[in-house]
């Protein structure tokens, strides 16, 4: 059994923290903790308008998309879990049994990750995978899509919509829609349990635009070139064999359900997805709907063909025994290419981003779980300490402190941004000339207590120890 370790910060406000008193006011600095509490800070909605308020900001907005139609709709849809916010965008599941089909059937499309390059990068294994569910379009384009990401552990869903009234480049629409439970029970287990996806007491539904000034800000990844661009669906891996994702037709997707099986059984439902149909994942539907509806050219794109060959030649292992991990020079210029900021980095080059012993110590954990026992650690910590460098969480040992302003930060603070973000004023591009006083703002950010939305660079998505922000500190100040 591992060690008990820091319970995330409470999800819901006005509950009370299940965290010991060993955790109040802890913070991360230094090697980045086994335990990975709070990497989506409580505070990042701190100053957003919330249920009827918000809804009327929506709603103002007379959208066309699935996402308005549904909650402006009179009477409003009732929301208490991600399966109620699944069938309110059509995206339910009209036969959930064992003859149940993938995007047929009155089915919606559905593919799993076990890895991801998205806002909860960090999150995705395939003990806790990346779900996505979506409007079937393998006949062609979809006038009208949907398309639903969920990962458990935090406490929102992430929405597409095709927005068929909208002629226009931006006539994609991104989501973000917070719940908040009803249940106080906020230990970190029961965050990655079934339970996370039930009970909800409240969602709020927010557009890009109001995330915009915030580190859950949508446009950095779908709109990458910058305000008034075009926004895209993004998918790294849309190719055979789609690497990360389970398909039980392909070895590396194989072994990805193999594992998720490990904790979660044959039957589990996951993300509203029936545990009947979970050995049913599709990524190819996926791939058709983005393909097939303007978004096959992706920027970075990552050859999981080429990639996979390269990777299994240095180790025949590979995919189920990823140590030592693989090499790739394919992948390596695309990593290459994302270190210089010139883009969005890639997903892992390897298929299992993950420790095989550590997923094993959370699976075995999760089932004691379900079996009533009563567990305090993050179990989503599985990952290879080796991937967080692979995976631009951490950056390279040796680098200097400009180089890791420009892997670390520089995707969010460049010339694309919205100049009228304060963001937009840390501008990595140009330190050089940086007025002294943004410089010194971004020390204090540096140094802002990782647990909060003040932390940069966000936990969520990267981390650096002391050494590493002594470095950054020290350009910072010239």
């Amino acid at each position: 059994m591992r060690g008990r370790v820091l319970v995330a910060a409470p999800l819901i406000a006005g509950c009370a923290s299940a965290s010991n008193d060993s955790t109040k006011g802890a913070q991360v600095s230094g090697a980045p903790p086994r335990a990975m509490a709070a990497l989506v800070p409580d505070d990042v909605f701190d100053g957003l308008p919330t249920g009827a308020d918000q809804l009327a900001i929506l709603c103002a907005r007379k959208g066309g998309d699935a996402v308005s139609k549904a909650f402006c709709s009179t009477p409003a849809p009732t929301i208490h879990g991600l399966v109620d916010l699944e069938e309110a965008l059509g995206l339910g599941f009209a036969d959930r049994t064992t003859a149940g089909r993938n995007g047929a059937s009155g089915n919606p499309g559905f593919a799993l990750s076990g890895h991801s390059a998205s806002l909860v990068g960090r999150f995705a294994s395939a003990f806790n995978p990346r779900a996505f569910l979506f409007t079937p379009s393998s006949q062609g384009p979809a006038p009208g899509f949907v398309a639903l990401a969920f990962t458990r552990g935090e406490t929102f869903v992430e929405v597409a919509a095709h927005d068929p009234t909208d002629p226009g480049p931006e006539a994609i629409n991104l989501y973000l829609i917070r719940f908040v439970r009803s249940d106080c029970d906020d230990s970190a287990v029961h965050r990655l349990m079934s339970s996370v996806e039930k009970g909800w007491a409240r969602v709020d539904v927010y557009e890009d635009d109001d995330l915009a000034n915030s580190i859950l800000d949508c446009t950095r990844c779908h709109q990458p070139g910058g305000p008034g661009a075009r926004k895209i669906l993004r998918m790294h891996e849309h190719t055979d064999p789609w690497t990360h994702f389970f398909r039980a037709d392909r070895p590396g997707g194989r072994g990805l359900l193999d594992d998720f099986h490990l904790a979660h059984g044959t039957d589990e439902d996951y993300a509203g997805i029936p545990g009947a149909l979970i050995e049913r994942s599709d990524p190819a539907l996926l791939a058709a709907l983005v393909e097939n509806n303007g978004f096959r050219e992706q920027p970075n794109a990552f050859d999981a063909a080429a990639i996979e060959r390269e990777v299994e030649s240095f180790n025949p292992l590979q995919p189920q025994t990823n140590t030592p991990p693989g090499r790739s020079a394919t992948w390596q210029r695309l990593f290459d290419v994302a270190a210089s900021a010139a883009a969005a980095p890639p997903p892992y080059h390897d298929v299992k981003v993950y420790d095989a012993q550590r997923l094993k110590s959370s699976s075995d954990a999760y089932r004691e779980v379900l079996a009533g026992a009563s567990i305090d650690d993050d179990l989503r910590d599985v990952f290879l300490d080796d991937a967080m460098v692979d995976t631009s969480v951490r950056p390279p040992p040796d680098a200097s402190g400009r180089a890791i302003l420009t892997e670390m930060c520089q995707d969010c603070h460049n010339p694309t941004v919205d100049p009228a973000l304060s963001r937009a004023r840390f501008d990595v591009t140009r330190l050089d000339s940086m007025p002294r006083g943004e410089k010194d703002m971004a020390i204090a950010r540096l140094r802002a207590p990782a647990t909060t939305r003040h932390h940069m660079p966000p936990l969520m998505f990267r981390a650096l120890d002391d050494v590493e922000t002594a470095r950054v500190t020290a350009e910072l100040q010239k």
